[in-house]
């Protein structure tokens, strides 16, 4: 059998946790900003998924108001617990990156968990709030029948380093109260003192805690420790490996691999024929034609590689070897096919979530129709533009590849001077590049359009912006944005003309430092419609023949 090929979850897919359930595997992913949250994807061979739902849908779930990018929801943990027959994912929102003011504090976020008794399309519960604070929350139902969260937060140091440790404690699983004081369990055994993501598991005669160390850049990697003693340690560690390969720790770590960087964050399941998996987040450069690394747009996303117990009872990852594009033959798993095309349909019927389409942060009213124009789908622009910390009119799906092609056709008539509509490819609101359509007032007072192109600077905060008259005031336009590896093209069609390319960006201005020095998120197409000074766009902005494609060669 061929090898199967990474990421088995492209594009913006980061902190997998997974479980194997009633033939199937399941995979939750972070969502940051983006609204529904947490994707559930299903498998049942671990290469083809399939997007089956998610998470968190509804306000009395997640309610981000002015969150900041990269902000929001992440690192969730999926596990099912035998008492009661429920599904539990556990997770926590983050809604400030930042001090809001120099010199104060930023709180920490309080997870949560919600539950559920159907994976497939299940209603998941509100919430029950923890009063343990941090980030990474795990759950484990331990044997003993008690439950275990653990959190990773700071920790009291001489050093004025930024640090990371878990800490784990016994909550009463109704209200969610900690029934002890929680223990600092964990440290980093890495030079960077980041000890986060962690998933306390329980396997024959021992306790064993996965920890991602080293924070989520270059350094990242994972982590194994065992106790025999119970979930609060004292913890063995693993082996240390050796310039061959041999050893433990670190389960995974690629270092400066040119395919696969940043690999960690790693959750474990086994499969109904008793073989054991692991999921982590991963990252793939991209390098220049003259040979400089570029840093990936895409984000994190996710990998898979075959787990073994040794005879010791430690955990092998990959048999030992850095992880790869090209999966290792031995996992005996299927090469999902490399070409991909979707036309998405839009129907009074259709839910657009499944399709793979996202909003910013919690929108307070729907703002798009399916029934406006059969066939199309129309934004209703708000006051919003895309760049408050606010929820836009504003659709996304995720680029899956580095190769790909998003095109559609508009029909934007803008009312007033400065409505807008249009396509995206979405890092940012610092760190995007769009093609719109804009009203414009002539100086006889006649209400034109023009073609608006605005662009990432790779050096300057502000983008370039490129403004070109259209020729028709009311007819539609074909959009088409051209993504390369490095860089996007976008081209345009007026009505009865051929496609013309009229900008190219680099990807370099999508992933360039910006105001929050640590974005945790991916690229996104999208599409759009805006209004201008607080006010709504009095025109709607209706999309139609709406095509993704792409490959993953």
């Amino acid at each position: 059998m061929s090898s199967y090929r990474n990421p088995i979850l492209p594009g913006f897919n980061p902190d997998p946790t997974i479980l194997f359930h009633d033939g199937s595997y399941f995979i939750i992913t972070s969502s940051f900003e983006y609204f529904p949250g947490l994707p559930v994807y299903e498998s049942t061979d671990l290469v083809s998924w399939r997007l089956i739902g998610h998470v968190l849908t509804r306000p009395s779930q997640l309610h981000l108001r002015a969150c900041e990018p990269s902000g929001g929801i992440f690192a969730p943990t999926l596990r099912y617990n035998q008492n009661d027959g429920l599904f539990y994912v556990t997770v926590c929102a983050l809604h400030r990156m930042r001090a809001a003011v120099q010199g104060d504090s930023q709180p920490s976020p309080r997870g949560f968990y919600v539950t559920t008794k159907d994976l497939r399309g299940g209603q998941w519960s509100d919430p029950v709030y923890y009063d343990q604070l941090g980030i990474d929350q795990d759950l484990c139902f331990g044997s003993d029948g008690k439950t275990y969260l653990s959190v990773a937060r700071s920790y009291p140091s001489d050093s004025a380093r930024f640090n990371l440790g878990v800490f784990t404690t016994e909550i009463d699983l109704i209200t969610g109260r900690s029934l002890r004081p929680a223990e600092f369990v964990r440290q980093s055994s890495t030079e960077v003192p980041i000890a986060e993501g962690p998933h306390l598991i329980e396997k024959d005669d021992y306790w064993y805690l996965f920890v991602a160390e080293g924070g989520t850049e270059m350094m990242h990697q994972e982590w194994v420790y065992r106790s025999q003693s119970g979930p609060y340690g004292p913890w063995e560690v693993g082996p240390a490996k050796d310039a061959s390969g041999q050893g433990i720790n670190p389960l995974v770590f690629n270092d400066t691999h040119r395919e696969i960087r940043q690999t960690g964050h790693m959750d474990i399941t086994r499969g109904g024929d008793g073989r054991w998996w692991a999921v982590f987040l991963g990252v793939r450069p991209q390098w220049e034609t003259y040979g400089d690394c570029v840093e990936s747009q895409l984000g994190r996303e996710t990998f898979l590689a075959p787990l073994e117990w040794n005879e010791e009872g430690w955990p092998v990852v990959n048999s030992g070897q850095p992880i790869s594009i090209k999966g290792l033959s031995s996992a005996q798993l299927p090469l999902a096919p490399p070409d991909y095309a979707k036309r998405f349909q839009f129907s009074p019927e259709t839910d657009i979530f499944l399709d793979g389409w996202y909003q910013m942060r919690t929108p307070q009213c729907k703002f798009y129709s399916l029934t406006d124009r059969p066939g199309s789908i129309a934004i209703h622009g708000n006051g919003y533009t895309l760049e408050n910390d606010e929820s836009p009119a504003i659709l996304l799906t995720k680029q899956l590849s580095f190769k790909a092609v998003f095109e559609l056709d508009l029909d934007f008539a803008p009312e007033n001077a400065g409505e807008e509509a249009g396509v995206a490819i979405w890092y940012s609101k610092w760190n995007s590049g769009r093609i719109g359509v804009v009203g414009v007032k002539s100086t006889n007072g006649q209400m034109g359009r023009e073609l608006r192109i605005q662009l990432p600077d790779v050096k300057e905060v502000a983008p370039k912006i490129i403004k070109t008259p259209l020729l028709s005031t009311k007819d539609p336009i074909h959009l088409r944005i051209v993504a390369e590896p490095t860089r996007y093209h976008f081209e345009v069609a007026e009505s009865g003309s051929t496609l013309k390319r009229v900008a190219t960006m680099f990807s370099k201005g999508l992933t360039k430092t910006v105001p929050i020095p640590w974005l945790f998120v991916g690229t996104h197409f999208a599409i759009y419609c805006q209004g201008q000074g607080d006010q709504r766009c009095f025109a709607p902005a209706f999309f139609s023949n709406i095509e993704m494609r792409g490959s993953h060669d």
